[in-house]
C-alpha cells in the first residue's frame, strides 16, 4: 500500500483559483505533446451553469496507460524531453478535479471519473487511435467567454489542425525568430527533474487586439508579461507547479534575446515599455544603442551637473534623459556602449585660466562699449558693474560671462580673444550684436544659467525695459549712436 492518500476535495480546493481557460489549454497541450496532427475542441453550454468540454485528438498512440490519468506525480514519460510540456504527470489531474464528471476514451480503454462522488470506473470501450476527453463542469458565463477567447490565442503549429466549435484556428507567422540559450528542465538517469541550459528557438509574434503579451511554452500561453510582443519558447519553460510565473533572471534573458532581433521594429512608446527596459542588460551592445535611439531620438543626453550644457542642448532640440530613468544595472549597461552621452560629454565645461588683456591693447571703441554696458546695467537693472574684466582667452568658447556681485552689483567679463578688437568699432546703441550680447549677459545678473526658463525671463525683462527707454528717452543713448 502506498504511504500517501489523495483527498479529492482538498485537491480540488487547491486549484479552485485556476481559470477554466487553463483547463482547455492543458488538454490541448497534452494532445500536442502526443504528436497529434489534429485536435478538435468543442465547448458547449448545456444550460444554467453547466457546460460540456470535449477535446478529441488523432494521436497515433493515445493514452498508453490509463493509470496515468489518475496517478499524481508518477514519473512522466515526457520529462526527459525538454521539447515536451509535461513534467509532473499532473496536468489532467487538476482538470478532472475541477469537473463534475470526466470521460477519457483512448486506445487502451475508457475511464469514467464521477468526481462529485469521488469514484472512478473503467470499461473496455476504446478508440482505434487518439483520445477523446469529455468534461462536464460548472462555470460562469465569464469563465466560458474567457476560455473561448484564450483558446483562439494558442499559437498553432503549421503541422497541426486545431479547431474550436467547428472552426479552424489559423496558424500565425512570427515577426522574428531568434536562437538563444535558456534554462530548461529535463529528467536525469534517475528520473529526477534537473535544470540545465539548452539552446532553443524563440518565435516572436505580434500581439493582436484583445490579447495580452505573454510567454508561450511551445505555443501554449503560460505567463502574461505585458511586453510589446509574444515570446514562444520552443522548449520547456522552468515554471513552478502552479505554472503562473518565471524567475526574473529568466525573463530578463528572454527579453534580451528578443530585443536583439526586434529593436528596429519598436516605436518610441514601445521602447519605453517596462519589458523592453528590463531586457536592456541582457541585450547586445548594438541593440542597447538602437533602443535608446528609438526611445529618445538621435539627439539625446543625460542630465548632469553641467546645467548650462544641458540648457544649450535642450534649446537645440536634444532630448534630456533624467538620471532616474533607469536603475543602476541598466545605466551601467548603457554607459558601457555610450548609448546616452551626458550633457558634459557633449558640451564639456572647460575650466581655463583667464588671460587678462594688457591695458595698452584696450581701444577707444572698447572703452565706449564698456560705458554703454554700464549705462544699460544701471537703467534696466538698477545695478552697477562692480568688476569689469577684459580677457584675451581665444581657447575659451564663450564671448562674455556675467554673474551677481551682491544684491546691487554684477561682475562682467568680456573676452576680446573671441570677439576681436574690431568688433567694438561700432556705435553700440545702433549695433544689434552689441545689444544682443549685453541683453544675454545682463540676463545672468541674478545667477540664472544659460537656456533656463529663469534666464529667458530675465532677458525679456531687460529687453522690454531697454526698448521702452529707447522709445521714450532716446537722448540717454545719443552718445552711443
Amino acid at each position: 500500500m502506498a504511504i500517501f492518500d489523495l483527498n479529492t476535495k482538498g485537491f480540488r480546493q487547491v486549484f479552485a483559483g485556476r481559470p477554466v481557460s487553463r483547463m482547455v489549454e492543458e488538454l490541448v497541450a497534452n494532445a500536442l505533446d502526443e504528436n497529434a496532427s489534429r485536435v478538435d475542441v468543442n465547448f458547449e453550454h448545456l444550460g444554467r451553469h453547466d457546460y460540456l468540454l470535449r477535446v478529441t485528438d488523432d494521436s497515433p498512440v493515445g493514452f498508453e496507460d490509463l493509470r496515468d490519468a489518475y496517478t499524481v506525480f508518477a514519473p512522466s514519460k515526457k520529462k526527459d524531453d525538454p521539447t515536451k510540456r509535461g513534467r509532473f504527470c499532473f496536468g489532467e489531474k487538476w482538470v478532472i478535479a475541477r469537473c463534475q464528471e470526466v470521460f477519457i476514451t483512448s486506445t487502451s480503454g475508457t475511464l469514467v471519473f464521477d468526481v462529485l462522488n469521488d469514484r472512478r470506473r473503467r470499461s473496455s470501450k476504446s478508440t482505434e487511435r487518439g483520445t477523446i476527453i469529455e468534461c462536464r463542469l460548472r462555470a460562469t458565463e465569464a469563465d466560458y467567454a474567457q476560455a473561448c477567447q484564450r483558446l483562439k490565442h494558442i499559437l498553432v503549429p503549421e503541422s497541426v489542425t486545431l479547431t474550436f466549435n467547428g472552426h479552424a484556428i489559423p496558424s500565425r507567422t512570427p515577426v522574428r525568430t531568434v536562437e538563444t540559450t535558456l534554462p530548461t528542465e529535463y529528467a536525469d538517469e534517475s528520473g529526477d527533474l534537473r535544470r540545465t541550459e539548452r539552446k532553443t528557438r524563440i518565435d516572436i509574434y505580434a500581439v493582436k487586439a484583445g490579447e495580452v503579451a505573454s510567454i508561450f511554452e511551445l505555443g501554449i500561453p503560460v505567463v502574461a508579461t505585458g511586453d510589446v510582443f509574444h515570446y514562444d519558447v520552443r522548449q520547456r519553460v522552468p515554471l513552478p507547479i502552479n505554472r503562473n510565473n518565471v524567475h526574473p533572471s529568466y525573463l530578463k534573458r528572454l527579453r534580451g534575446a528578443a530585443l536583439d532581433v526586434t529593436a528596429d521594429l519598436l516605436t518610441p512608446a514601445d521602447a519605453a515599455n517596462k519589458g523592453v527596459t528590463d531586457g536592456i542588460v541582457a541585450a547586445k551592445p548594438e541593440t542597447r544603442v538602437t533602443l535608446m535611439r528609438a526611445r529618445f531620438g538621435e539627439k539625446r543626453y543625460v542630465i548632469d551637473f553641467n546645467r548650462e550644457a544641458g540648457g544649450e542642448l535642450f534649446a537645440e532640440g536634444h532630448t534630456p534623459v533624467p538620471p532616474n530613468a533607469f536603475d543602476l544595472e541598466t545605466w551601467k549597461a548603457l554607459k558601457e556602449v555610450g548609448a546616452i552621452p551626458s550633457a558634459n560629454q557633449l558640451r564639456p565645461k572647460h575650466y581655463v585660466t583667464t588671460t587678462p588683456l594688457p591695458e595698452e591693447r584696450i581701444t577707444a571703441g572698447m572703452r565706449r562699449f564698456r560705458q554703454f554696458a554700464e549705462l544699460l546695467c544701471r537703467l534696466t537693472l538698477n545695478k552697477s558693474i562692480a568688476s569689469w574684466t577684459w580677457s584675451n582667452s581665444p581657447s575659451v568658447t564663450n564671448a562674455a560671462s556675467c554673474g551677481p556681485n551682491g544684491a546691487d552689483a554684477i561682475d562682467l567679463a568680456i573676452n576680446v580673444g573671441v570677439l576681436g578688437p574690431e568688433w567694438f568699432n561700432h556705435p553700440s546703441a545702433t549695433n544689434a550684436q552689441h545689444v544682443d550680447l549685453l541683453i544675454h549677459e545682463l540676463g545672468h545678473h541674478n545667477g540664472a544659467l544659460d537656456c533656463t526658463r529663469e534666464h529667458a525671463n530675465e532677458m525679456t525683462k531687460v529687453a522690454a525695459r531697454l526698448a521702452i527707454l529707447m522709445l521714450t528717452r532716446p537722448e540717454l543713448f545719443a552718445d552711443y549712436r
